[in-house]
């Protein structure tokens, strides 16, 4: 401790506070009793201590930045990296009507068509197509057999072909007769889809080749791969894929085509680009999969993966 004198100042007495500078820095110290102002008086002050003084450590080499971790496998990826890609369908044969009648002619044939619809295997279709159970003697026949199929981006329509079913010596020579064939496209599935309901379709599609007559089909899509369509909003995931894939027919040219993301600010400036030519952009939230020119093999043929950052 320290002893400190201090004077009481004019105007003040015994019982005031006075605040008093110090080694030690401000001090609120009361006046002794009959103390009166030019007089003296000591107080104790603590000594404040000396903090030791370090030298600062030699600064250290900083550690160069760890290099981004691998890329996570996409939930769902198989062993050859490729995302199962498949929407659900459940497809309704309803019914038909006023089908031809295959059997009213021919020497071993008389009486009234025995229809069955054959559901076709397209290109899309995950399966082997369907067949719905025969209808004895009717020209309206009735079914109601629901089917039930996973289809992928390869698919463009659902296509039907009703047939006459023979016994016989007649089913031995010419086999089943063609009633007629139908089409859908998926188009006209997607078309008119609210968002957040079920893709659901009820129509009647006309019989041709040879026809006449017509075919009810009801149909219903469960889209596990989100679909876009006209005021139809989809929200993205904070990591998902845009593919782009193609395929030639035997005798046609091959084509090149190519997947590219141009980003644009508020006033139409390009801020970055990404293309089989520039694989990353966007601080690496955008990375392009390279260039493909044959479209072999399963899955896209040209991939943009988008990752949120």
């Amino acid at each position: 401790m320290q002893r400190v004198a201090v004077t009481v100042p004019h105007g003040a007495s015994g019982g005031h506070t006075l605040t008093v500078q110090t080694p030690s820095g401000l001090m609120n110290v009361q006046v002794p009793q009959g103390l009166q102002p030019g007089q003296t008086f000591e107080m104790l002050v603590p000594v404040q201590q000396a903090q030791p003084s370090y030298a600062a450590p030699p600064s250290m080499p900083m550690a160069a930045p760890a290099p981004p971790p691998p890329p996570q496998p996409w939930p769902g990826d198989n062993e050859t990296g490729t995302k199962p890609e498949y929407n659900e369908l459940e497809l309704t044969i309803v019914e038909a009507k006023r089908v031809r009648n295959a059997d009213s002619s021919g020497l071993f044939k008389k009486g009234i068509s025995d229809p069955y619809c054959v559901i076709k295997d397209v290109k899309g279709l995950i399966g082997d197509g369907g067949k719905t159970r025969t209808v004895k003697d009717s020209l309206d026949p009735v079914w109601n057999q629901t089917f039930h199929f996973k289809f992928n981006y390869k698919l463009s329509s659902l296509k039907f072909k009703l047939f006459d079913e023979d016994n016989g010596i007649a089913s031995s020579l010419d086999g089943d007769d063609k009633l007629g064939s139908a089409e859908v496209q998926i188009a006209k599935l997607l078309h008119g889809a609210q968002p957040d309901e079920p893709i659901t379709l009820d129509t009647w599609l006309p019989l041709r080749k040879p026809g006449p007559g017509e075919l009810h089909i009801k149909a219903k899509i469960r889209a596990n791969i989100p679909m876009a369509t006209p005021g139809r909003r989809v929200p993205l995931p904070p990591r998902f894929r845009i593919g782009l894939a193609w395929e030639f027919k035997k005798k046609q040219p091959p084509l090149d085509l190519d997947a590219s993301i141009v980003g644009l600010d508020a006033y139409e400036n390009i801020m970055d680009i990404v293309s089989y030519k520039q694989l990353r952009g966007f601080h690496g939230a955008v990375v392009h999969s390279g260039d493909d020119r044959t479209g072999d093999g399963g899955g896209d043929d040209g991939e943009l993966v988008f990752a949120q950052r």
